[in-house]
């Protein structure tokens, strides 16, 4: 269904297969982002910031926050081009067009073109999201230089 003609038939549609392509990997997120938080409240600099008068709220954000983004800004980038490229599995099961119907679809009917332009495609993905993620992570953490 087109989003033109119904939006709200067309987000109840895609609801079902947009959980399921988030709750595959909403624990590692979460498991990750507990630990890094929890290591970088324990840096120097957040119980300098502490001790000199800085609320734990604006501590938290300006500090804590900040410094352990750059593993899950470098995990999203993989989980975001992996998610991209190979989601053929989630389109198959639930019926949806896309470029991993395409490939398992040409996998089925033996058309190597297409299944190569297919896995080249996700690999791109792939590399893209991950070098962005890597400049993200360098825009982060002024300790990570380009030179």
């Amino acid at each position: 269904m087109p989003l033109a003609d119904d939006p709200g038939g067309w987000v109840a549609g895609l609801l079902l297969p947009w959980l399921v392509l988030g709750f595959v990997n909403a624990a590692v997120f979460a498991r990750l982002s507990r630990a890094q938080l929890l290591e970088v409240m324990h840096e120097g600099y957040v119980r300098t910031a502490r001790g000199k008068g800085l609320s734990a709220r604006r501590a938290h954000l300006k500090y804590t926050a900040r410094g352990a983004a750059p593993p899950l800004v470098q995990l999203l980038g993989l989980e975001a081009g992996a998610l991209f490229g190979g989601a053929f599995i989630t389109e198959t099961v639930f019926g949806l067009g896309g470029v991993g119907k395409l490939a398992v679809d040409a996998v089925v009917g033996n058309d190597l073109p297409t299944v190569m332009g297919t896995v080249l495609l996700a690999a791109l993905c792939v590399v893209v999201f991950v070098a962005v993620a890597d400049l993200v992570v360098a825009w982060l953490d002024p300790r990570v230089r380009l030179a």
